[in-house]
């Protein structure tokens, strides 16, 4: 038999304290209400921009606006 006398060879270890693989990373859990809230929030963001360029000019202050074309 061979003996582990060798001093080039380390001694064996155990195979529990061996690790193929790194641990899980931890899990994040989010509530199902605060997931409901921030896409409701982001929808009506996404719907009152989108109302306010469809408007047009009625949302803008007069005094402050520009004639960009010459009508005379």
């Amino acid at each position: 038999m061979i003996e582990n006398s060798r001093s080039g060879i380390p001694p064996k270890l155990d195979p529990e304290e061996l690790q193929l693989r790194a641990s899980p990373r931890r899990v994040v859990r989010f509530r199902r209400g605060v997931i409901i809230a921030i896409a409701a929030l982001g929808s009506g963001a996404v719907f009152g921009v989108a109302m306010m360029a469809l408007q047009g000019p009625a949302l803008r202050i007069r005094d402050q606006a520009e004639d960009l074309y010459s009508t005379e």
